[in-house]
Formats: C-alpha cells, structure tokens, sequence
C-alpha cells in the first residue's frame, strides 16, 4: 500500500501487516495523490506546486508535468497517457507521454478527484455539489449519485460498486444506487481514501 501525506510531505509504502517498507520525504509539493505504477514508480499530484510528477523508488524524479489549476488526482492509463484532475481548473484532462492534451472535460465545480474507469470513462466527485458523476468519452454524464454531504471522493470498485466518502462517512452505493455498507466518521471530518 501507497499513502500520500499532505501535511508531512512525504510518501510511505506498506505491506499487509502495516510494516513500512519506503520513505520519501521533502517530495517537491505536498502531495494531494500518490498512485504506484506497474514499473515500480511512483505518480504524484502535487496541488499546490502545480504539477504531476513521476518518481522512482530512489526518489529521483523521472519526469514532470506543470499544470496550472491545482492538479489533485492523477490516474496513468495502460497506454501511457495520464488523467489528471484539475480543481481550480474546472476540468479533467488526458494527456500523452509527449504532454499534449488529448482529451478533456470542461465546466465541472470543484471536483475534486477523477477516477480513469476501465471503459474509458471518467468518474468525478464534486465536492461542493453534493454529487458523483461519471462521464463518457463524449462529456455525457452516464450515471450520477446525489445527496451527498460534501463529498470528498470516489472510487469506482471492482465489483461495479462505488465507494465515497463524504462528512457522514465512508459509503459503498451498488450501480443502482442504493447503500449497501456505510462507516460512521465523526461529523465534519473530510476523508480521502
């Protein structure tokens, strides 16, 4: 398990009985995102440093994307290409391995996380309204959960279901949208998962 820690800069790898096995520390911006890569290395959102950044086990830094509107999620696809979510920005971008922009979602309201679903959709949660949405490769939104409390993310599982967490806790909605397991958090906290 990776763990990005905002308030540390730094990032922790662990395995299954908590012991740690890596420590990065002074990462080059509070990390707001940390995804391991099949190659070993790590991907980084660094919101407020503006950038993305790929990091190998050593702590080198192998390769940077500066990215104005805070950058809080980054999702690498299998064919290279990265999904980056830009909260102050309003939207989503996909970008190739050169940098240049291939795909984007425009006009979203503080979202902020983005999930690269496997069908080439995108699922976005909007924090301040209330809601998770999913959108196809066309900008249509396909499927949206409302009455959220604040949001915080989302997380398309493998089961089809989707996990977010929100002021009231952490929330698993099966693709009919009914809660089917739900943890209480004290009220007001904001959880990233």
């Amino acid at each position: 398990r990776v763990i990005a820690d905002f308030s540390l800069n730094m990032l922790g790898e662990y395995d299954a009985s908590g012991a740690e096995s890596l420590r990065i520390r002074d990462l080059p911006g509070p990390p707001a995102d940390v995804r391991r890569l099949p190659s070993g290395n790590f991907l980084l959102a660094l919101a407020e440093a503006q950038k993305v950044i790929e990091m190998n086990r050593d702590g080198e830094i192998v390769c940077t994307a500066e990215l104005e509107g805070r950058p809080t999620t980054a999702n690498r696809l299998p064919n290279g290409n990265t999904v980056i979510n830009l909260q102050f920005g309003k939207r989503v971008v996909e970008g190739d391995p050169g940098g240049r922009i291939v795909w984007e979602l425009k006009g979203l309201n503080n979202a902020l996380t983005a999930q690269a679903l496997p069908n080439g959709n995108v699922l976005v949660c909007e924090m301040n309204q209330g809601k998770v949405e999913e959108y196809n490769r066309e900008g249509q939104e396909v499927w949206e959960l409302v009455g959220l409390h604040n949001g915080c993310q989302a997380q398309r599982l493998p089961n089809g279901n989707t996990l977010v967490s929100d002021e009231d806790g952490l929330h698993e909605y099966n693709p009919a949208k009914e809660k089917v397991w739900h943890l209480d958090v004290p009220r007001g906290r904001f959880w990233r998962y």
